[in-house]
């Protein structure tokens, strides 16, 4: 069960910045398309590794009483392992996210088309 979370986390994740650099590439179009990919890659794995900071600076600061046998140091692996999945799948989010078209804005259609004729 936990596995099909994560199938449907990943490629929710890849079809959300697809979705996103295609919006970002329409409303945005004077950004440059590393700007675009970047930012529509980065939210999901921002989230991952704030929730890792904060456990890795949880158990950092836990005093030994509450760090019972290895609590601590199994946190701050665990934590590692997510972030560098985060990465990972920031990674993989910048591949969907260059696969979107880049869409002309107005002006640019405009030029385009006078320059044409």
């Amino acid at each position: 069960m936990f596995a099909l979370i994560l199938l449907v986390a990943f490629v929710g994740h890849l079809l959300f910045s697809f979705m996103f650099a295609r919006r970002l590439s329409r409303t945005a179009p004077h950004w440059s398309r590393v700007r675009v990919i970047a930012l529509a890659a980065l939210p999901l794995p921002l989230i991952i590794w704030g929730l890792c900071g904060w456990a890795a600076l949880r158990a950092a600061t836990a005093s030994p009483v509450q760090c019972l046998i290895d609590d601590c140091g199994m946190t701050l692996v665990a934590s590692t392992y997510a972030a560098l999945t985060a990465l990972v799948l920031f990674v993989l989010g910048c591949g969907a996210a260059a696969l979107a078209p880049r869409s002309k804005g107005k002006a640019q259609a405009a030029d385009a088309r006078s320059d044409s004729e």
